[in-house]
Parts: structure tokens; sequence; C-alpha cells
């Protein structure tokens, strides 16, 4: 009990701040000096030393291109930060989680708090009328605080009953509600977790059959992708940021309106093209104005140059800010890191003792890798690699066990 409120108030934490840095980034720093012994074993020479190894580099790219465009003592701090906690954060919930991961349960509710408080203090959502968000009309409070904490709860029911298919059909419904109120990211989010609970209920994943299940999910999920324009375009669905379908050229097609709805991430990887040996720096200055211009001409169609002095580089996606910030070194370890991170969950998916979990921290990882900006990586990634983590953990003990009660088995019937 303890331990849990511990791991509750280190999540919780991340929403308060101290001076320039949340306090419980603070207590993570002297969390790692107080157990760095057990870090040592655990990313340096133990099982996790691939996140480690990837994560050093990292660092290493951050800081030489910070050097190279001098970027200033605040800013390398601020990169290094990000990528740093990002450890130091998975470290704090693997030690004491994988001994009990039912504090996965304090951790998430940690996380809804820090949800809550920074939807309402750093970013000025004080409405308080859920009803209208959940019918569409308030769709700030609907984006940021009534759909991550219900995403949330889902994982923490997951924990309560073990009543999976009711789940699925809950969680699939849920999907819809949020897609069809406003806040596509969380729907989105649960739909796909709805495909990765499916797959999990084969018991032998090949990679044939995977790419057979992916193809035929792409064609109903495009179909569904239709209907829904459809009653945007015919006034039945009015909600939220859905209004953005009637701005597009082509909204039967989905690249288009992932342009429109995230143009920070389309704008971001010109930019890219632009420097992609050593980027632009953890403080990416658009210096002329280009690409927020870029940004106003995707958004209005205006051709009017934007210029703001000392403004950056617009950015919105885990993935391609290491590209933007530190060049296409960073970019393709990011890349590795995010594509590891997924196979490892979907190999767990058959074996896993919770599948909602699971299913849910694969389709957050997926989708807020690239679409979602690079404070992500150290504040809720680090819980939901943490799950995958932990899952990828139990099936390699339980494989080692099966194979020693096989050697045992064997070595008697001689």
């Amino acid at each position: 009990m303890l331990i849990g409120l511990f791991v509750f108030l280190i999540e919780a934490g991340f929403g308060f701040y101290l001076g320039p840095l949340p306090v419980s980034e603070w207590f993570l720093y002297i969390f790692f000096i107080y157990k760095f012994n057990d870090f040592k074993s655990i990313f340096i020479t133990g099982e996790l030393k691939f996140v480690f190894k990837i994560f050093s580099l990292l660092l290493l790219a951050q800081l030489s291109v910070d050097l190279i465009h001098q970027s200033g003592y605040f800013y390398v701090l601020k990169g290094a930060d990000s990528i740093i906690m990002s450890v130091l954060h998975m470290f704090f919930l693997y030690y004491y989680l994988r001994r009990n991961p039912k504090l996965l349960v304090y951790a998430l509710v940690g996380a809804c708090v820090t949800t809550l408080y920074s939807a309402q203090t750093l970013m000025g959502i004080d409405s308080t009328d859920y009803s209208d968000a959940l019918g569409g009309s308030d769709a700030p409070l609907l984006k940021f605080i009534v759909a991550p904490i219900v995403s949330y709860g889902v994982c923490i029911a997951s924990f309560v009953t073990k009543k999976n298919k009711w789940m699925l059909i809950g969680i699939f419904l849920l999907g819809l509600l949020f897609v069809v109120a406003g806040a596509r990211s969380f729907g989105l989010i649960l739909l796909i977790t709805t495909i990765f609970i499916l797959i999990s209920m084969n018991k032998y994943i090949s990679g044939r059959r995977l790419r057979l299940i992916f193809l035929g999910l792409l064609f109903v999920c495009y179909g569904g992708y239709v209907i829904y324009v459809n009653n945007v375009l015919n006034g039945n669905i009015v909600s939220g940021n859905n209004t953005q379908i009637l701005e597009l050229e082509d909204p039967y097609n989905p690249a288009s309106l992932l342009i429109y709805g995230r143009p920070e991430v389309y704008v971001e990887a010109k930019a890219f093209a632009g420097s992609p040996l050593i980027g632009y720096s953890s403080h990416p200055l658009d210096k002329t104005g280009k690409y927020r211009s870029l940004i106003a001409k995707i958004k209005t169609e205006s051709t009017m140059p934007v210029f703001v002095k000392d403004a950056t580089i617009p950015a919105h996606s885990i993935v391609f800010d290491m590209g933007l910030f530190y060049g296409i070194f960073a970019l393709l370890l990011m890349s590795y890191f995010t594509f590891k991170i997924l196979k490892s969950g979907i190999y767990c998916l058959p074996s896993t003792n919770n599948i909602i979990a699971l299913s849910f921290a694969l389709a957050f990882i997926l989708w807020n890798s690239f679409f979602s900006p690079i404070g992500h990586l150290k504040w809720t990634f680090p819980l939901f690699y943490v799950i995958i983590l932990l899952d990828l953990r139990s099936r390699y003990n339980s494989m080692r066990l099966k194979s020693r009660n096989i050697k045992a088995n064997t070595d008697l019937s001689k």
C-alpha cells in the first residue's frame, strides 16, 4: 500500500512544478543516485541494456548537435533532460512494478491526476460541464481531460475484471463515441486497442498471418473511415474537430486529414529535409518564418508570410522531433526503438496476463510516437513502455522455466 502510494505520488507529481522542472523529476534524479547499483544491474549490464544503449546514443547525438549549433546551456539541458528523464522514469516504474505489476493501477491513477491538473492550469481549461464535452460542444475538455482519463480508466478497470469480451465491446464503443464527439486521437487509440486485442486471440502469430490480418483490417478501417466522412459531409456529425473534414479538398483521403489535423508533423518532415544531418538543435528556430507560413497555408490557404521573432519550427511528433532537432542519426535511433518496443509488445500478446493494458500500451505508443510532442517521451511514454517491458520479462521467464522443466524431464527419463 505504501509503495503504491509512493508510485501514485511520483506520477501525480509530474503535473506540479518546482522551478523549471516538475517535482517528480527532481525526485527521480535523486532516486537514480540513491539506487544507482540497481540501475546498473537493470539498464547497464542487465535485461534492459538495449534501452540504455539506444538512449545513450540519442543523448550523444543531442549533445553533439546542440554543441554544433551553440544552442545555449538552457536548451542543451532541456534537450538532455527529455532523454535522460525518459530512462529514469522507466527505471523507477520498472524497479517497483516488476515485483508487483498491479502497482500499475496506482501509476495510472497518478497519470489521471497529472492530466487533470496540467490541462486545467497549464492549458487553461477550466470548464467543468462534462455532459457538454461528451456531447461534442466542449472540444478542449473532451480532448485533453475526459478522453485521456477515461482511456486510462479502461486500463485500470482491466485489473479489476477479467471479462475481456465485454471490455472489448465497451472499448470499441468508447472509441467510436470519442471520434464522433470530436476527440479523434484518443478515439483512434481505443479503436486500435481493439485491433490488438483481436490479434491477441490468435495463440500463434506468424508473419504471414499478421500480414493477412493487417490487409483485412486495412479494408475494414477504410470502409469505416468512408462512412465517418459521409456522415460529416451530410451534417450528421458536427461536433468538435470533425468540422476539419469540411475544409479538405479530398476528404476521402485519410492522408489529407492527417496533414490538416497534424500539420506540424508534415511541416517538420519538410524542415528535416532541409538539414538532415545535424537538424536544428533543441531550440529549432524558424528564422525566416518559412515553416509557420506553411502551417498557415495548410490551415487557411493563406499565402501571406508569417514571421514571429524567436519562434520555433512547429513540431508535434516524437519520432520526427528527433530528426528535426538532432538529425537523421537520432531519427533512425528513435524509429528503431519504437519499432522494437512495438514488435516486442505484439510478440507478447498471445501470452500476456492483461490483454487490455498491453493492447492499449501498444496503441498509445503507435499513435503518439508519430502524432504527439516530445514531452510525452519523458512523462507518459515510460509508463506504457514499462507495461510492454514487464510483459516481455514475464514471457522470457516463462520460456526459461519451461525450458528447465523440459530438460529436467529429459534427464529423469534417461
